[in-house]
């Protein structure tokens, strides 16, 4: 499914359609590169959206304007989903639960997923696979980037990626993910009391697992 969904991006690319792509980057800038930011393209589509707002990221750190974009797209009436990696079911390959980095959000009012330990591969030193995508769907808009939902990454790392505004796409992603979802492959995670501090351990309740 996933080489499936890369290839369609690919194919995407290179049809000569009415449809957009547009590459976007952070790091250093150049003459010959116009690329608007990764964040930037982030914000400005959550604060545009209609529907339906879909996060993945293997890690998250120090989102404040995130955050805010993410809160106001909720308070719009904005369906948001957030999967993301968490420290037990990588068995300590990240270092922090990618979804404190959201803990000023609603996160009961959220869809907060994960990718539990038990659905996992091991590799051959008895470590599960990552969930390392780095991808946000809003609407009929697709971003696929290097970048993880981080300061680091939006501000100082050089990444590259491409935003594509396309209904057959986004929705291919979405069901893919919500294929998964009812396959079991992926589940509802429960976040702790809010009133809670956590420290670098997982302090959410992965549920259906």
């Amino acid at each position: 499914a996933e080489v499936a969904l890369v290839m369609q991006t690919i194919d995407h690319c290179a049809a000569p359609t009415g449809k957009t792509m547009e590459m976007i980057w952070s790091g250093p800038s150049s003459v010959s590169l116009t690329a608007r930011r990764i964040d930037q393209i982030i914000y400005d589509l959550l604060a545009q959206a209609e529907h339906r707002a879909l996060l993945i990221s293997f890690s998250a750190y120090r989102l404040a304007r995130l955050c805010e974009a993410l809160a106001g797209a909720h308070k719009r009436g904005i369906k948001i989903t957030l999967l993301l990696e968490t420290t037990d079911d990588s068995e300590g390959q990240l270092s922090n639960d990618a979804l404190h980095a959201f803990a000023g959000l609603p996160l009961r009012e959220l869809e907060i997923l994960h990718w539990p330990k038990a659905k996992r591969e091991l590799n051959d030193a008895g470590r599960p696979s990552k969930l390392h995508a780095k991808c946000a769907v809003m609407d009929d808009a697709v971003v696929i980037s290097s970048a993880n939902l981080t300061d680091d990454a939006f501000n100082r790392n050089m990444e590259m990626g491409v935003v594509a505004r396309d209904v057959r796409l986004a929705d291919s992603v979405r069901r893919h993910f919500d294929e998964l979802k009812v396959a079991g492959v992926i589940c509802a995670y429960a976040p702790a009391d809010s009133s809670k501090k956590g420290g670098g351990r997982s302090t959410g309740r992965p549920l259906g697992t």
